[in-house]
């Protein structure tokens, strides 16, 4: 597993693909819960904050669309573009974590 660099010195951050990132999603990253947004439809993610300013983000938790969508499908390969979404987000955050469920990767 890789340990990404960069400092995170607030509670809360936010990132908006409409910038440099493309796509049309958002994520924020709050003292408990991670949430992605893709136009009107979210999704939580477990985190935690670990010792020296880093987090674990749980990336396996992430199932489906919060309601009023919890009816919409998510195919695997939807979530794993999501995750890869989230990835890029906290890389352009400057945030620095560790990531379960991303392929390749195995916690210590």
């Amino acid at each position: 597993m890789k340990l990404r660099s960069g400092i995170f010195k607030r509670r809360f951050v936010s990132a908006d693909s409409g910038g440099k990132l493309g796509g049309g999603y958002s994520v924020q990253l709050r003292l408990h819960k991670l949430t992605y947004r893709e136009g009107n439809h979210t999704l939580k993610a477990g985190v935690e904050p670990l010792k020296g300013g880093a987090w674990m983000i749980y990336l396996d938790t992430i199932g489906g669309w919060d309601p009023p969508f919890a009816d919409d499908s998510l195919m695997p390969e939807d979530i794993a573009k999501i995750r890869s979404n989230i990835v890029r987000a906290l890389d352009a955050m400057g945030v620095k974590y560790h990531a379960s469920g991303l392929p390749g990767t195995i916690l210590e």
